[in-house]
């Protein structure tokens, strides 16, 4: 657990479990021109679509919540958003054709229609665009972008009342997925004073910014598939089946979902990372509505990997929600980008640019710290390198450790389960432990 944020220089899509990081590695070698952000949040959106239909999560607290996920991934076209999109969304479309019903996904919907599909008890639906730029200018973002984050939240019911008729979704679900250009995006932004943003929509969302005109894009960093066996057919076969078994509870009349539980360890990490976000005092106070999301995210996103890595009724693990964890920190980053330095003003002085990864002052640190820090250099210089072992020398240097220091932190690290070292052609060397627990995804 860090006591102040991470910043990542590339996006963390080697975060994804291992069935989805397969996935999108397949997508990407098809075409490496898309960006590791649009797989990223491409295999989110489709497996949280999935996921929420039949199952809700309960917090450390016991309080219960939906495991729906809304996603924002803002990207040029011709980068190949709809290769990504459709190699992780076929399995909706095939069922869809085959029932002859297409109420699984929705793209041009009004509020009325939107209503519509989930009106009842316990419906579900997800509105995924491959490209937004119809949804901006629509009439349900424009005047009920409320309803959209009161589904998403799951607070009952939602109501509509129009020409006499009365609709009432309770206990509805309804995800959002975004793929939009940063040209049709920004001015959108900027002519409603980033209404939606305020009003909690965008905050809500895992976004990934891949704007190279912008901001300076690292080279994509994708390493290759360490589990065998696990493809992209192997990702969409376990969609379907999340699908068939939403279906077959929805005939059954079944419309309580299935509640998911933490194990101890997972339940103790989201109870620290609530602690350690009040620490980050006015971190992130520039998105501070986006940063109020990242805990619920977490949890969410957690059990989403869950049920889609597990095929038996176990508690969420610990691996799971660090791996949320790593990602949805990641997004507050994003999210900075898009809703605050894309659209800023400009100004006459230069701007002096923010640092990759957070610095603190090593010679107050005290020990926990510094293992932080060298922490965070040792994932830097492997993450620039695209290399997995790295010289522990040159990671305290970057750090300004040494001596009995850097052996200290290295050691701490060691203890804790997060680092491993070998010496390699005479030299020692560190590789990171990103998640404690190491089993079968």
């Amino acid at each position: 657990m860090f006591p102040f944020p991470r910043q990542y220089p590339h996006c963390p899509v080697d975060a994804l479990p291992d069935l989805l990081y397969n996935a999108a590695y397949h997508l990407y070698r098809e075409d490496t021109d898309i960006p590791p952000g649009v797989l990223l949040t491409d295999a989110i959106a489709a497996s949280a679509a999935a996921v929420h239909l039949s199952y809700d999560v309960a917090g450390p607290d016991g309080r219960l919540m939906p495991c729906t996920i809304n996603t924002l991934a803002v990207c040029r076209s011709g980068l190949g958003k709809g290769g990504s999109y459709w190699g992780f969304f076929a399995p909706f479309y095939q069922l869809e054709a085959e029932a002859g019903d297409g109420s699984l996904l929705l793209q041009e919907v009004s509020y009325r229609g939107l209503m519509d599909s989930v009106a009842g008890t316990g419906r579900n639906v997800s509105i995924q665009h491959e490209d937004g730029a119809s949804f901006l200018e629509g009439p349900l973002l424009n005047d009920f972008p409320d309803k959209l984050t009161q589904l998403w939240s799951g607070k009952p019911p939602v109501k509509h009342k129009v020409h006499g008729v009365s609709l009432a979704a309770r206990d509805a679900r309804c995800s959002l997925g975004m793929r939009i250009q940063p040209k049709i995006f920004y001015p959108f932004l900027i002519k409603t004073s980033s209404k939606t943003f305020v009003q909690g929509l965008w905050p809500r969302a895992i976004a990934a910014c891949h704007d190279p005109a912008k901001f300076n894009e690292p080279l994509a960093r994708f390493p290759r598939p360490s589990a065998a066996g696990l493809t992209l057919a192997t990702f969409q076969d376990r969609l379907k089946a999340l699908l068939l078994l939403a279906s077959e509870r929805a005939n059954d009349g079944q419309l309580e979902r299935t509640r998911l539980v933490l194990d101890e360890s997972a339940a103790a990490f989201l109870i620290g990372l609530k602690y350690w976000l009040k620490e980050w005092g006015s971190e992130y106070d520039d998105v501070e509505e986006a940063r109020d999301r990242v805990w619920e995210n977490t949890l969410r996103l957690g059990a989403v990997f869950h049920v889609m890595c597990a095929n038996q009724t176990t508690a969420i693990g610990l691996e799971m929600v660090e791996r949320a964890w790593t990602i949805v920190e990641w997004s507050l980053t994003q999210h900075r980008k898009i809703f605050v330095d894309a659209i800023a003003k400009p100004v006459a002085s230069a701007k002096a640019t923010r640092p990759l990864i957070a610095v603190r002052a090593t010679s107050r640190a005290r020990p926990v710290q510094k293992a932080q820090l060298l922490l965070l250099r040792i994932e830097e210089i492997a993450a620039e390198r695209g290399e997995e072992w790295v010289s522990l020398d040159e990671a305290g240097s970057r750090a300004h450790l040494t001596g009995n220091a850097l052996k200290r932190a290295a050691q701490r690290l060691e203890h804790d389960g997060r680092l491993n070292t070998r010496v390699q052609r005479g030299q020692l060397c560190c590789r990171l432990q990103r998640y404690t627990s190491t089993g079968t995804l």
